[in-house]
């Protein structure tokens, strides 16, 4: 008895087989055939073609150099954006700091340019680094009595940070006693527009970022 499933059928094909002695060939469908205590010759051609050819494997490939060609300049633009973003956040973020400081303290806080160690430079360029500090004996100053609480390392080469004044000084009601003014932050790495952000300190001591060319 053979049972072969019809055109679209997804029913296994069926062979008994019993008592039988024949070649049977099955090509293309699911065989289930009972050899239980039988000699028969069973043939099954099935697909099993694996892998891919060579010209499959180079079409692969110069797709993933094409979209790899694409893909690299935007993600170094992307880089670079992050970059000055993240060296804005930081001067925003230490820009807080010392107000809170300086009310919580009612203390006199400031934040000046610092290349070697702690220590105010007489450069009106943070690129360098900066400090945060209090200013503990009220000398508009960083001196052998006051108190670090921050300090910044360098920005990449590639991003200038140019403040009103090498020295931004926090009153101790948080407003700003020197020092204030528009901070530029610079990268030249970016093309094109959007490549300046602007922090503008108010006499209020409170700061507002706004996004330009350079």
């Amino acid at each position: 008895m053979i049972k072969i499933p019809t055109a679209g059928s997804t029913r296994r094909l069926s062979v008994n087989f019993v008592g039988h002695k024949i070649p049977f060939i099955c090509q293309n469908y699911n065989c289930l055939v009972p050899y239980v205590g039988h000699n028969n010759p069973f043939i099954n051609f099935i697909n099993k073609n694996r892998g891919f050819t060579l010209t499959e494997l180079i079409m692969v490939v110069v797709v993933i150099g094409i979209l790899a060609a694409l893909a690299i300049p935007n993600m170094r633009l992307f880089i670079e954006r992050n970059r000055l973003t993240s060296v804005t956040n930081d001067l925003l973020a230490d820009i807080a700091l010392s107000r809170t400081e300086a009310v919580k303290r009612s203390s006199q806080t400031g934040i000046c340019t610092s290349t070697a160690g702690p220590a105010c430079t007489a450069a009106a360029n943070w690129a360098p680094g900066w400090v945060i500090f209090v200013d503990n004996d009220s000398s508009g100053s960083l001196s052998a009595g006051d108190e670090i609480l921050r300090a910044r390392e360098s920005s990449p080469n590639n991003i200038t940070v140019t403040p009103p004044a090498n020295l931004l000084l926090i009153s101790r009601n948080g407003q700003v006693a020197s020092g204030s003014g528009e901070i530029t932050l610079c990268n030249n790495n970016i093309p094109g527009s959007i490549n300046l952000r602007t922090i503008t300190m108010a006499m209020t001591g409170r700061p507002s970022t706004t996004l330009g060319n350079c």
